[in-house]
């Protein structure tokens, strides 16, 4: 990273930009897919109202001056369960169950703009973001087909729009 930039610097062009580029360089996840989202958010149309970024990655978090539906940064609280992935069915605690249904009932009251899901992002035993938390949550599914449409995608995130 201290290469890139410090070769961008002598360029003239941002040594910060060149140095996350050389460090997240993956053509899935890294930061051309996530510039191409940020760009995309940017644009007339796209540019107001709140969104939610469902990643065990929150780089692209990060990077958007945006408001978020959801409360969690990274979604472990509502996605690791009480077997740590050793049972077939997942168990969640009491209070996870009364989180998983808040972060829903929070998509379902603001309504964002987008969902954006980043596909293949890991933690720990959990292994895609829609796998192994989203489809789980009571609701999720079907908020997502009544309330949204598949948008477009750049790498391994998938944008969908609220329908009009």
């Amino acid at each position: 990273e201290i290469a890139n930039f410090a070769q961008a610097l002598f360029a003239g062009s941002d040594p910060f930009a060149a140095a996350y580029a050389g460090h997240h360089f993956s053509p899935s996840l890294g930061a051309v897919p996530e510039n191409a989202v940020i760009q995309y958010l940017a644009r007339p149309g796209n540019n107001t109202g709140s969104v939610e970024v469902c990643s065990f990655d929150p780089s692209l978090r990060t990077h958007l001056n945006r408001a978020f539906a959801g409360r969690y940064v990274l979604p472990t609280a509502i996605s690791l369960d009480k077997t740590a992935g050793l049972s077939s069915s997942p168990q969640y605690t009491d209070y996870q169950n009364v989180w998983r249904s808040a972060y829903v009932n929070s998509l379902c009251s603001d309504r964002p703009l987008f969902i954006i899901i980043a596909r293949n992002t890991e933690f720990w035993y959990l292994h895609d973001p829609y796998e192994s938390y989203l489809h789980g949550l009571p609701g999720f599914d079907s908020l997502l087909r009544a309330s949204y449409r598949y948008d477009t995608a750049f790498g391994y995130y998938q944008i969908f729009r609220r329908k009009s």
